[in-house]
């Protein structure tokens, strides 16, 4: 292989890799917008979970208590009176 013929071939390798190397980079780019919109919903997790977990904590409080005053409530009531034969 002559000096002008390796020259030529460098430069179809160089093209080739530069091709690949397009490639990867625009990969990487979107790994990192993944990345971002992970670590912004994360952040919005963060700040909302805990508003969620009050919520539900209030919802469980009044679903027993609910519950509980049904129940008292069923045992207070006197018992309907029995028909007479």
């Amino acid at each position: 292989m002559t000096g002008i013929e390796m020259v030529k071939s460098a430069r179809k390798d160089v093209v080739q890799l530069q091709s690949a190397l397009t490639a990867v980079d625009a990969g990487l780019e979107t790994v990192e917008v993944a990345a971002e919109a992970v670590e912004t919903a994360r952040r919005g997790l963060r700040r909302v979970l805990p508003v969620l977990l009050v919520i539900g904590a209030v919802g469980l409080v009044v679903g027993v208590a609910v519950a509980v005053r049904s129940r008292r409530s069923n045992r207070l009531e006197p018992a309907p009176p029995e028909p007479a034969a």
